[in-house]
């Protein structure tokens, strides 16, 4: 699952390979596009209330068909940070998308 973040550009990139990880992609600090690995932990469920090893916090609710990105893509979750590495509040909720 990646969920992208616009103004500035971020993403957070959640993997399931056995085991959970998560990938910070900055593109907002100058250095081009760079993805730091990293860990996540799931507090609670539905929604669910993450922290990444990067930091990133902040929940992933299920909403079916409830979400819209700028591309006009619908999607079925939507990620509202409450921390990033860089950033400061106010944070934006944004949607997500499953990539294969």
């Amino acid at each position: 699952m990646i969920s992208s973040g616009f103004e500035p550009n971020w993403a957070l990139e959640l993997k399931c390979d056995g085991d959970m990880s998560a990938g910070f992609i900055d593109a907002f600090s100058g250095d081009g596009i760079k993805t730091t690995p990293g860990t996540v932990m799931f507090i609670t469920e539905n929604p669910w209330l993450l922290e990444t090893s990067h930091p990133v916090t902040g929940t992933i609710a299920y909403t079916p068909g409830g979400c819209t990105d700028e591309r006009g893509a619908v999607g079925d979750f939507t990620f509202t940070p409450t921390g990033a590495p860089g950033l400061s509040a106010p944070f934006y909720p944004f949607c997500c998308r499953m990539k294969q």
